[in-house]
């Protein structure tokens, strides 16, 4: 018996060690940026990253001393996972006193480090979360920072501008997904099965390296069935996944069949916005229906992914589904008189920023929150750093 106890307590001190020696380190960066807030974001890969038994820091006032912070967190605990999140181009991540360039060419001593700071052989994971970062193929801070394999083992960054609106629920499944020990692919794909209110932009990413495998040295923190209390909402809860394996003539007027005389019986295509995204990385379509009321969009609907002939359809309609019939929403929605001109003004003039950016009207559209039951009149400003060419578009919403 005193043998045995021997036993245990030696393997005890041994795992207690083991978990010492692949202790590795995060660190999240966000900030507030006069116009557009990413603090929220970096504080859920921060938290996430810290229940996955990293040694966490996190970043809500970046400036050339604090990233110099990082970096020595990073290099001194064996790297781990990246997440920044803040204006963005091909070459840099930037906030109001500090930014992370793709070489040092950009970088400057009181203000921008290289990504080559980091010691990126170490690193894990890296998002790089931000409006067009991997809008050059060829050359960008992700794919920099991957180095054909000799740097970071995962990374990604985005094609298209993102919505601060859609950035934070995206980060929270995401990092719901990834916290479950499931893969980077299989985390980025459960991410974008739902709906956005800009669905063709938030997934338009890009991402590089060992994106088959999960996060070797992670803790599995979470198992599946908590994802939904993890984001919270209940539209996480009543979403549904459908498999279909066999192939089929993949064209919208097909996916509008099928939904219908398979899932919906109700469904009209006029009754939804439609976008469709290609995932060039495995050659994906996906497609995305989004439920409009009184020509307002929600972010209920229905995601399909189309993957070599076959399909996979997400039903995140659930209990809204007999809710929002025709004949039931003339009296949910008033039609009320808005002055849209004065609006827009009122959301410039709101939208504050610094000496050496720029804002300027990028969009206009109509949101319906169905947990609610709201519509927004939904302004969305562009700002420009226009220093350093980075970009970042700010939401302004205003109940109609």
């Amino acid at each position: 018996m005193k043998k045995i106890i021997n036993f245990l307590i030696v393997t005890m001190l041994a795992i207690s060690f083991a978990d010492i020696v692949n202790a590795k380190a995060s660190y999240s960066v966000g900030a507030y940026m006069t116009s557009v807030d990413s603090r929220d974001e970096a504080t859920v890969a921060y938290n996430s990253s810290k229940k996955m038994g990293y040694s966490s820091l996190l970043d809500t006032a970046p400036t050339y001393s604090s990233l110099t912070n990082g970096i020595n967190h990073m290099n001194n605990n064996g790297g781990g996972i990246l997440f920044f999140l803040g204006h963005g181009n091909p070459d840099m991540i930037t906030w109001n006193h500090g930014a992370i360039a793709r070489t040092s060419a950009f970088a400057s001593n009181n203000y921008a480090h290289a990504i080559q700071d980091f010691q990126l052989s170490k690193i894990d994971m890296a998002l790089f979360m931000g409006c067009g970062t991997t809008s050059n193929a060829n050359t960008n801070l992700p794919k920099t920072a991957y180095n054909g394999g000799k740097g970071a083992k995962r990374t990604c960054g985005w094609d298209k501008s993102i919505y601060d609106e859609d950035t934070i629920t995206w980060v929270k499944r995401f990092y719901s997904k990834i916290s479950t020990g499931a893969s980077f692919l299989q985390s980025l794909k459960y991410a974008n099965n739902y709906n956005y209110k800009h669905n063709t932009n938030m997934k338009s990413i890009h991402y590089y390296g060992k994106y088959g495998s999960g996060i070797k040295n992670a803790k599995q923190v979470l198992s599946t069935s908590l994802l939904s209390s993890f984001v919270g909402g209940v539209v996480e809860e009543s979403s549904k996944k459908y498999s279909i394996g066999r192939n089929i003539n993949i064209t919208k007027e097909n996916l509008e069949l099928y939904i219908k005389n398979t899932y919906d019986s109700n469904f009209d295509i006029k009754d939804y916005d439609y976008e469709m995204t290609y995932d060039e990385n495995q050659n994906i379509k996906i497609h995305d229906f989004n439920l409009l009321i009184n020509n307002a969009k929600t972010n209920i609907g229905y995601t399909i992914f189309e993957e070599n002939g076959k399909i996979e359809l997400y039903d995140h309609m659930g209990n809204f589904k007999n809710k929002y019939l025709k004949k039931n929403i003339t009296s949910i929605v008033k039609k009320n008189k808005i002055n849209e001109k004065a609006l827009i003004e009122e959301a410039l003039s709101s939208t504050t920023i610094e000496d050496n950016e720029s804002k300027s009207l990028e969009s206009v559209e109509r949101s319906y929150d169905v947990l609610t039951d709201k519509q927004y009149l939904v302004i969305n400003i562009m700002v420009h750093n226009n220093k350093f060419d980075t970009n970042s578009i700010v939401s302004k919403s205003f109940e109609i």
